[in-house]
């Protein structure tokens, strides 16, 4: 890649951006919104188009000071394979309410 090529990606995509963020975002989950709301939303994705889902594991061996996420230093795997036991379980849910859009 030249010069010109790296200089013109660093002009196009160098700029500061707001951290990653999902849609819903998380403020739209309140104690109003139950699961019913939630598979509503699921279920309303069109069919055969690709999803991505984004599943959190805030559990991290040690905390580091640049990361913007909810997590917790948890160093017992009992709880860590709680969490994948429910990670899972949710996971069928989410695939049974999709449908075909699961991949």
């Amino acid at each position: 890649m030249g010069a010109a090529s790296v200089s013109d990606l660093i002009s196009r995509y160098g700029g500061n951006l707001p951290r990653y963020t999902s849609y819903p975002t998380a403020a739209s989950f309140t104690e109003a919104v139950g699961s019913q709301q939630v598979a509503g939303w699921l279920k309303a994705l069109p069919e055969n188009e690709p999803v991505s889902l984004y599943f959190h594991v805030p559990f991290c061996d040690e905390l580091c000071r640049f990361c913007g996420c909810n997590t917790s230093v948890m160093r017992h795997e009992d709880g860590r394979l709680a969490y994948g036991d429910l990670l899972r379980e949710e996971m069928r849910r989410i695939v049974a309410l999709v449908g075909n859009n699961a991949q």
